[in-house]
């Protein structure tokens, strides 16, 4: 609608006037102090405005053609942009004034990004990309050339190093470099690539077919074992994803092959683990290092919807349709206790901080929180008028928050079951919800309309009682398993 927009993200309210452009808006970024907003558009220019009043800061920034991109330098005080017209130019933020020559490739621009310390700008144009000194404007080594259209640009952390992506090529560079430091080759066309934090590594994502095997319908994530006949298989297309060593190109491991049916995925607390959940009726744990599963999948009679990490990356926890969440052993896979039992369908599970409990929520309109050791429900059940769909704890451990079809969330006291809030009303199911890190505020999403941030109340129950929660007492300088007395 030419527009874009800054919103309160706690009340969903917009914030100022619309920022307004004479034709559709490509894209819109904040400034690394989030007071501004740069906006691109095809009306050919770009412009900065103040994120408060929604009011322009400067003079357009005015390209021949269409600007595809608008990002600010990492200290604010720049803007780069990218066009239709060939060319990506550096601005003074402030000001709206040029500076610097402008950065011209022989067909358009597609995106223009600075280094991570300001001081070189990549862009991306047809079948290669650029580095460029960002206050001088002249390019800094020969382009980084690819045989097809580049789609995917990006410096790595430290800003040694570039990673482009052309179809099924990833490359990685040295920014001056005449000639790639890696080449990869991927089996399908890669819609991501990006470098670890570290930088050490690279992740792709890809979309291709895998081995499955036709009698049990599931993924063929290793080989068969030494003298044993391949199983017959089946094509299937389905989301794969890898792990690429950034200083050599060797992939690090196999590729997660996890089928088109899953429902959810987690990362252990640790990196080193990968788990996935499967309508198929089963859930499976990788290592994140090389690809492979560290055992049997863990089974349910029906779709699991659901699989989360302990905090201390040892247990893995699903929730299944079959009206049983289950505690299994991460590097095993055998199951630890009993099955946390339902009347209907378990759509979420979760462990609590700590470790020791974990909550659950059904189909059978009630949520629960269980001890993880002895399997055995803690206090009440928390009830709505529909099926609870996600559940969650607070960071501390003493609250948990429920998202319901009954079209509200609520938030309870985790050791009692009372309710700490009026129900977080929405006009439609509420499908997903979670804490913020600092536990003042709950996220909450319907299945249509509008996400809201809501404030929490915060426990105000006195500390001693608070303390007679917690699960481990500090004993002569070390930290121990409390023992529940009769009168906790």
């Amino acid at each position: 609608d030419k527009t874009a927009r800054v919103w309160d993200a706690a009340t969903g309210q917009p914030l100022g006037a619309p920022l307004v452009h004479q034709d559709i808006v490509t894209s819109a970024a904040f400034s690394p102090d989030g007071t501004r907003v740069v906006t691109a558009s095809q009306d050919k220019t770009a412009q900065v405005w103040d994120a408060t009043t929604g009011q322009p800061l400067g003079a357009p920034l005015v390209h021949q053609d269409i600007v595809w991109s608008a990002a600010f330098s990492p200290d604010g005080t720049r803007v780069v942009t990218a066009s239709q017209d060939k060319t990506a130019r550096v601005w003074d933020a402030a000001t709206g004034q040029p500076l610097g020559a402008l950065l011209a490739h022989q067909g358009m621009v597609s995106s223009a990004a600075f280094s991570p310390d300001g001081t070189r700008v990549l862009t991306a144009s047809a079948d290669h990309a650029r580095v460029w000194d960002a206050a001088t404007g002249k390019p800094l080594g020969p382009p980084l050339a690819h045989q097809g259209w580049l789609k995917i640009t990006a410096f790595s952390p430290d800003g040694t190093r570039v990673v482009t992506v052309s179809g099924d090529v990833v490359r990685v560079w040295a920014p001056t470099a005449d000639k790639p430091l890696i080449t990869s080759f991927n089996q399908e066309d890669v819609s991501i690539a990006e470098f670890s934090s570290d930088g050490a590594r690279v992740v792709t994502v890809t979309f291709g077919a895998q081995k499955w095997d036709a009698a049990t319908d599931k993924p063929l994530t290793a080989p068969p074992p030494v003298g044993e006949k391949e199983a017959n298989f089946t094509m299937k297309f389905s989301p794969i994803a890898r792990v690429w060593d950034a200083a050599t190109g060797k992939p690090l491991g196999a590729p997660f092959a996890i089928g088109d049916k899953v429902a959810n995925t987690a990362v252990s607390p640790d990196g080193n683990l990968v788990a996935a959940a499967s309508e198929d009726g089963f859930a499976q744990v990788w290592n994140a290092a090389t690809g492979w599963p560290l055992s049997a999948p863990l089974a349910h009679q029906r779709t699991v919807n659901s699989v989360a990490f302990s905090p201390d990356s040892t247990r893995v926890v699903t929730a299944s349709d079959d009206a049983t969440a289950r505690v299994w052993d991460a590097m095993t896979g055998q199951p630890l206790g009993p099955p946390l039992s339902h009347h209907r369908g378990v759509k979420s599970a979760a462990f609590s901080p700590d470790g020791t409990r974990v909550v659950t929520a059904s189909s059978d309109n009630t949520a629960r929180v269980w001890d993880t050791l002895t399997s055995k429900p803690l206090g009440v059940p928390l009830v709505h008028q529909d099926r609870i769909w996600s559940v969650a704890f607070s960071p501390d451990g003493t609250r948990v928050v429920t998202a319901s079809w009954d079209k509200t969330a609520r938030v309870w006291d985790a050791a009692t079951g009372d309710p700490l809030s009026a129900p977080l009303i929405h006009q439609d199911k509420v499908w997903s919800v979670a804490f913020s890190p600092d536990g003042r505020r709950v996220v909450t999403v319907p299945w249509r309309g509008t996400a809201r941030v809501w404030e929490t109340p915060l426990d105000d129950t006195p500390w001693e009682a608070l303390a007679a929660r917690c699960p481990f007492v500090v004993t002569g300088g070390a930290l121990e398993k409390r023992i529940p007395s009769p009168l906790d």
